[in-house]
């Protein structure tokens, strides 16, 4: 019971800590904080050392004194859930909405409170502008409706344009009968149906030869009738004007027509008919021959002012669009770089800083124009970090971009904290550098997170080995003792038990070395492998008997693995010696499968059953102990490698170890 109590503290502490939630524990009595997650942590901007011991009076934040006596009111009943939209205060001063959910727990004695604050400031914000939307929506539909009124009073309108329309059309015929236009109009069957008295006068007909008549039916000769009736039929087909202008002989000599065929359409859209209009443009075409003649002089100097004022122009163009580019460039880069969490900055050649973004300002709690044109000696950096960042500032200016990571001193707050730094020298348009810009990362969090991961995979091993220490010993006794019962025993019929209660106690000592292997995976940084290397040291060491093993890799094959991936190689041929029936060779090789590359292990044995091909590398499967596959699958997962049984079930077994692209290279050089 102490140990399920231990456990179940161990779970609800794994739980607390884990939650993404802010939770925090009170004592109902005296008001008095327990404990509160790191999740509260982060968002409050308290830590548990401010908390611990204190009050939400002595803190002055939690909730407002009437919403906090309101909460103690409800809060009466032990083992019921209270919810309750509050205001929180931050350490930071912001106020936030929360939705503040507490269950009171314990005794007689004493209650506790275990509080849950869910932040629903996005929330508030995002109902109060959907009810400003929906007002907007209900202002857009009074809209509506009353462009419904005006598409009605536009309707009444249309009717009186129809009548007007009818009266324009007899003023066309008006206008048409006194043009000097040749104004005509056509059917879909390019029939004449209007020409008026000038196109009757120059084409030396009357209304009986034309009207009703196509050009052919009208003696235009059958060159000319087939041109005239293809455009009218294009205009018909592609509801676009037409206009071209051509040389006519007409019955005052030979003219220049520019023809206009317009498609007229009906309510339904289509083309109901073809206004063609022709003007007598000879005296003109005249005009202009006479003007490019003129123009023909001025034609070479005027083309090239031409091209050279258009390429002015571009150039302009180019310009102006390549400074407003730059212009949005700087002001995305002044955005993120104001927004970013990180240290964001810039120095000249000297080490003095050109530029800070706001989160570095806040840190040093300066103005930018307080940093900008000082070193850091200048803005009172100790000495040891100044010299380190000179040693920086050379490094970058002689390599280029320079990675490292520096601890620094107490900064204004009193905290020393852990920083990633990334600096990259800056270069005109010449190649020449002008500066150093550079970010800075607070890693202090990382920093002391791996820390405690190291010191808790510490304290892990350390019992893990004591545990396997003592359950070894314990098997070693009870082996003894086995083996004495089973001298001392004379019923043949009991052999078969004390067979399989020694089969078990074997089991157990190999899943305990299981354990200690398994303990070791991921223990080490995982480094490049001699894959060639790896199969030779393996075949030295494996039971392999009368088995050949063939090591056809190539030399100088490497992966990106864990230490431990030779023992891949060690449990491949362990299992090849086990279960390969009639196996006399073993060969390893590689193999290329797009971006990734196969390293093959296969033998010429009994190969795996069709059903089983994945059941083995399930922990506990087989014969024996069931482990070795299993745990190779693991080493391998590592560094993102795979692996599987590919070969033919009585034919040969064959694994297929899959090597990413980046975790593969030969002779330390990346394929």
């Amino acid at each position: 019971m102490e140990e399920e109590l231990k456990f179940s503290e161990r779970k609800f502490a794994a739980a607390f800590e884990a939650s993404p939630d802010p939770i925090a524990i009170t004592e109902i009595q005296n008001g008095t904080i327990l404990n509160i997650n790191s999740a509260f942590e982060e968002w409050s901007g308290y830590l548990q050392e401010e908390m611990s011991g204190k009050t939400t009076r002595d803190l002055n934040f939690w909730i407002s004194p009437e919403e906090r006596d309101t909460v103690v009111k409800i809060l009466n009943l032990q083992g019921i859930v209270h919810k309750k939209e509050v205001t929180f205060k931050k350490k930071s001063g912001d106020i936030r909405n929360i939705l503040f959910s507490a269950k009171v727990f314990g005794t007689e004695d004493k209650t506790y409170m275990l509080s849950l604050a869910e932040d629903i400031t996005e929330r508030k914000l995002a109902e109060k502008t959907l009810l400003k939307n929906s007002e907007e929506l209900h202002a857009a539909f009074e809209e509506l409706t009353a462009t419904e009124e005006e598409l009605r009073q536009n309707v009444d309108d249309l009717a009186k344009s129809e009548l007007a329309l009818r009266e324009s059309e007899e003023k066309f015929r008006s206008l048409a009968e006194s043009s000097p236009d040749y104004i005509m109009r056509y059917d879909r069957q390019c029939r004449h149906t209007y020409m008026n008295p000038s196109a009757l006068r120059v084409a030396g007909l009357t209304n009986e030869q034309i009207i009703g008549k196509t050009h052919s039916e009208s003696g235009f000769d059958e060159a000319q009738s087939r041109f005239y009736e293809d455009k009218i039929t294009g205009v018909f087909e592609t509801g676009k004007p037409f206009q071209i202008q051509f040389a006519w002989d007409s019955v005052d000599g030979h003219v220049v027509l520019d023809w206009m065929l317009t498609p007229e359409f009906s309510k339904d859209k289509t083309v109901q008919s073809v206004l063609g209009i022709s003007r007598d443009i000879t005296q003109l075409k005249k005009a202009e021959e006479e003007l490019l003649k003129k123009n023909e002089e001025l034609g070479s100097s005027y083309e090239q002012v031409t091209a050279a004022e258009e390429e002015l122009r571009a150039n302009l163009n180019e310009l102006a669009r390549q400074e407003q580019a730059l212009r949005e460039s700087e002001e995305r880069y002044r955005l993120i770089n104001d927004a970013s969490l990180d240290f964001i900055f810039s120095y000249d050649t000297s080490g003095r800083f050109t530029s800070a973004n706001r989160n570095l300002c806040a840190s040093l709690r300066l103005r930018a124009d307080q940093i900008v044109g000082r070193t850091h000696a200048e803005l009172g950096f100790p000495d040891a970090q100044c010299r380190d960042w000179d040693e920086l500032h050379r490094r970058v200016l002689k390599t280029g971009t320079t990675v490292t990571d520096f601890t620094s001193t107490p900064m204004p707050d009193g905290i020393i904290r852990h920083y990633e730094v990334v600096l990259n020298p800056l270069h005109d348009s010449a190649g020449t550098i002008t500066g150093i810009a550079g970010t800075t990362r607070d890693i202090t969090e990382r920093k002391v997170a791996e820390e405690a991961i190291r010191q808790a995979n510490r304290k892990l091993t350390l019992l893990t080995g004591i545990t396997r220490h003592d359950i070894n010993n314990q098997l070693t006794v009870l082996q003894g003792y086995l083996d004495i019962l089973e001298s001392k025993q004379s019923d043949p019929t009991l052999n078969e038990y004390f067979s399989k209660v020694s089969i078990a106690a074997q089991r157990i000592a190999s899943m305990i070395q299981f354990t200690k292997e398994y303990e070791k995976i991921g223990v080490n940084t995982p480094v490049w492998q001699n894959c060639r290397k790896l199969v030779d040291i393996a075949a030295k060491e494996a039971p392999l008997g009368k088995i050949v093993v063939k090591n056809d890799l190539p030399v100088g094959t490497e992966v990106f693995a864990d230490p431990l991936v030779v023992k891949v190689c060690y449990n491949l041929m362990d299992n090849a010696a086990r279960y390969g029936g009639k196996i006399t060779t073993l060969r390893f090789s590689v193999e290329i499968s797009s971006d990734d590359h196969l390293i093959v292990c296969e033998d010429d044995g009994d190969g795996v059953v069709a059903m089983e091909k994945e059941k083995i590398f399930e922990r506990g499967f087989g014969k024996n102990t069931g482990l070795g596959l299993a745990l190779s699958r693991e080493i391998l997962s590592i560094t993102g490698i795979t692996i599987r049984e590919t070969g033919e079930p009585g034919k040969s077994a064959r694994f297929e170890i899959t090597v990413p692209k980046g975790a593969w290279r030969i002779a330390g050089k990346n394929t």
